[in-house]
């Protein structure tokens, strides 16, 4: 993760990791980014960036890489 308009420390919590795949395995990979309250309400919508890379074993990443997500008020 990496911070965009939403601050790790603030209004999330970064996180690493890894997400691992065996050969032939197309099923779907998850991990949680832990969302925080910074007391501030009602806020606007805030984004951080998730991106995968340092793809091993001869793997290779789309272009679809890098997402934007969202953090939004109810």
């Amino acid at each position: 993760t990496s911070n965009g308009t939403a601050v790790a420390g603030i209004d999330y919590t970064a996180v690493t990791g890894t997400l691992s795949w065996a050969n032939g395995d197309f099923s779907a990979r998850t991990f949680s980014v832990p969302l925080r309250a910074d007391g501030i309400s009602p806020e606007a919508k805030e984004g951080l960036t998730l991106r995968l890379s340092n793809p091993t074993n001869g793997a290779t990443l789309s272009p679809n890489a890098t997402a934007l997500l969202e953090i939004g008020a109810n």
